[in-house]
């Protein structure tokens, strides 16, 4: 159908034509052409942009805009490049020719979230570098299946790179931890239980010493430098650490509670006619803190038994003093100094406080022709009622508990006493 339309009303003549569904290249079409007055004109299919001519893509020039000109798009300074065909799930990088590549070295496996970095069939190790800011140390988070994570983080003021190598096989047994070389080579050791030696101590500010029991197992010199104990007073050659955290000077230059060393005596003491048992009493006051579970004195001659009983208390109040210590010993070594370490059930060792006062009984056993000499002494004893002696022998068996059913068979004053050295085995 066309309609006419007259000429001077200055109207176009619009046809009305069927649609083509599938426009070849040669057909036809009508345009307003902008550049020449808007005259009609006609153009083909195949001319027009992203017709089946298609588009060329060019990269001319450094910078501005993307034009395009006819089927020409230019893009300025844009590097091209395909989909790298090899190798299977590799992770797509730009190289450093501008190019989309992809290496055996950086595979991902989505199946199951695999990342793999290097190439161990191409002799390419992998390297995984984690930078930081300038305040903190980069970190590596390890999440749980509760949703919690482990971190692994380096250290926030680095002042040099280390490396940490990890062993070679596994741990191979329970108890295991690892252990580092100068060079941060690790290996795995038993865990350590205590029993080894001890090769040194750190002298820093606030070390301190927890060795259990004793420490029986020092491998060489044992180097203490200065150890903080945080003590009060002053340690020196003269003075010892007490029980109370406290340095100080023995009193009379020794550290124990008897007022004589063994050294000290003056007379024999204990020198019996046969068949004349005989004990020695005496009161002292323990001069400093200390754990008493041995005896020192110093025979003379003679071999018969001797037995040595201390007591905690005092003798005017014997009914509350108890016994603490006792022991006994046979034969011995004549002109030597003998031990006796209180062996007598429950009444081994004993820890006095300073300033407490003990009791000390020396019994002698003297039976046939045998006899025994201690070295003893008397100047200590002189006008005073603290020492006393009696014509009986008490053994470890047979010493009472309680000071004062002792007393009853030692009653006779006297200026006589052993000289004992009480310690600490």
């Amino acid at each position: 159908m066309v309609k006419r339309i007259k000429k001077e009303d200055k109207m176009a003549i619009i046809y009305t034509y069927p649609v083509k569904a599938t426009p070849a290249a040669n057909d036809l079409i009508l345009i307003s052409d902008s550049a020449d007055s808007n005259k009609t004109k006609q153009i083909k299919v195949s001319s027009l942009p992203s017709s089946g001519a298609g588009i060329t893509l060019t990269t001319l020039g450094t910078s501005g805009p993307a034009e395009l000109n006819g089927t020409v798009l230019n893009i300025p300074n844009y590097a091209t490049g395909g989909t790298p065909s090899l190798p299977l799930n590799g992770v797509q990088y730009r190289d450093d020719n501008g190019n989309f590549a992809a290496a055996s070295s950086l595979i991902f496996e989505s199946n199951i979230g695999k990342l793999i970095v290097g190439d161990q069939a191409n002799d390419i190790y992998g390297i995984i570098e984690i930078q930081s800011d300038n305040d903190s140390g980069a970190e590596l988070r390890i999440q749980g299946g509760g949703g919690f994570y482990t971190t692994i983080r380096g250290s926030e003021s680095d002042t040099a790179s280390y490396n940490i190598t990890l062993p070679v096989a596994g741990p191979g047994g329970n108890d295991k931890i690892l252990q580092s070389d100068a060079s941060g080579n690790l290996s795995w050791i038993d865990t350590p239980t205590g029993g080894g030696g001890v090769a040194n101590f750190s002298n820093s500010n606030g070390t301190f010493i927890s060795a259990g029991t004793e420490n029986v197992n020092s491998v060489g010199a044992v180097t203490m430098g200065s150890i903080d104990l945080s003590a009060s007073g002053t340690a020196s050659g003269t003075t010892f650490l007490r029980g109370d955290n406290q340095w100080a000077t023995p009193i009379g230059g020794d550290v124990g509670f008897s007022p004589m060393s063994i050294y000290e005596g003056i007379k024999e003491v204990g020198s019996r006619a046969a068949s004349a048992s005989v004990t020695y009493l005496r009161q002292t006051v323990v001069e400093n803190q200390c754990t008493i579970n041995a005896v020192d004195f110093f025979r003379l001659n003679g071999t018969s038994e001797v037995s040595i009983h201390v007591y905690e208390g005092t003798i005017i109040d014997a009914n509350a003093a108890q016994l603490v210590l006792s022991g006994t010993s046979s034969g011995g070594g004549e002109n030597q100094i003998n031990n006796l370490n209180f062996s007598k059930v429950g009444y081994t060792e004993h820890t006095f406080a300073a300033g407490a006062s003990a009791v000390i009984l020396v019994s002698f056993r003297l039976s046939g022709a045998f006899n025994v000499d201690i070295l003893g002494a008397d100047n200590l004893f002189i006008n005073t009622n603290l020492s006393r002696t009696g014509d009986v022998y008490y053994d470890s068996a047979g010493i009472p508990l309680i000071l004062e059913d002792a007393l009853d068979n030692i009653e006779d004053n006297t200026a006589n006493g052993a000289c004992l050295h009480f310690y600490k085995s």
